[in-house]
């Protein structure tokens, strides 16, 4: 399967299979997660292809990383 790897952000990012999943760790805490199918399509989307990593902090501690507020 192909992966492409990047950062965006504070954001290390392997993509699977050109976009079929992700995932996707915070480089300061280590949190990771993976979404995959219609999930990792909407993530791609919502964030405007990880540019936004607002929304992407966001999506992340929705799904349990710690908040640094």
């Amino acid at each position: 399967m192909r992966t492409n790897t990047f950062v965006t952000g504070n954001y290390h990012i392997v993509s699977y299979g050109n976009g079929w999943a992700y995932e996707i760790t915070d480089q300061t805490t280590g949190f990771t997660m993976w979404v995959q199918d219609n999930a990792a399509e909407e993530l791609h989307k919502a964030t405007d292809g990880f540019d936004n990593t607002d929304c992407l902090s966001d999506y992340m501690e929705a799904l349990g990383e710690p908040s640094d507020a």
